[in-house]
């Protein structure tokens, strides 16, 4: 194998950064998941939410699951770039989200919401905001 030169079999899908798609190559390789860290106010959230709106731009289904964030602040943050991002589903898996006791509260309880959305709609891009909820909950 050449390591020099990309896999033409591999599929692209641009995350709607310009400079980030040209650094890779046309996108993210199609199908993989993908771990953004950083501190707070690093970006990943707006992140997650253009690569969501190039989706909903081409007419498919994409999906926010925030777990800190309540809903609400997330349209109102991201209504300051000009996006409308109406089309995205959004599903509040936060604990103020959803109105959880903080006992029912567990990765038991998240799996099985997100696994109702996804059963009910199947969504060409999905994104997670924070990791840090879930790892929280693995460690009790």
């Amino acid at each position: 194998m050449d390591f020099d030169k990309p896999d033409a079999t591999l599929r692209k899908v641009r995350t709607g950064i310009p400079g980030l798609d040209k650094m890779l190559n046309g996108g993210l390789i199609e199908g993989r998941p993908y771990l953004i860290i950083g501190g707070p106010g690093a970006g990943k959230s707006i992140l997650a939410m253009q690569f969501l709106m190039v989706s909903v731009n081409r007419g498919e289904s994409a999906l926010y699951v925030t777990l800190d964030e309540p809903y609400n602040e997330i349209r109102q943050n991201m209504s300051n770039f000009g996006w409308d991002t109406k089309k995205v589903r959004i599903l509040d898996l936060s604990p103020e989200g959803k109105g959880v006791d903080v006992e029912g509260y567990n990765l038991n309880y998240l799996f099985q919401e997100l696994e109702q959305e996804l059963i009910a709609q199947r969504h060409k891009r999905v994104a997670f905001d924070s990791t840090t909820t879930l790892r929280m909950l693995d460690e009790t």
